[in-house]
């Protein structure tokens, strides 16, 4: 996931990613729940981003 962002240009996607990756390595489960609400919010702003940005394209 997280390079995909970093391609994609999603960085804070992949930053999150990133910090989630890190909490896994550590085994804190708990803190990967807890930084998952924000990985979601962050996808919805990056693909309301995306799509606003194929529709000026598209024009």
């Amino acid at each position: 996931m997280k390079g995909a962002a970093a391609n994609s240009g999603a960085q804070r996607m992949s930053a999150m990613a990133a910090r989630m990756e890190d909490q896994a390595e550590v085994q804190a489960a708990g803190q990967v729940k807890e930084l998952y609400p924000p990985l979601v919010e962050i996808w919805q702003q990056t693909q309301t981003a995306m799509q606003d940005w194929l529709a000026e394209i598209s024009v």
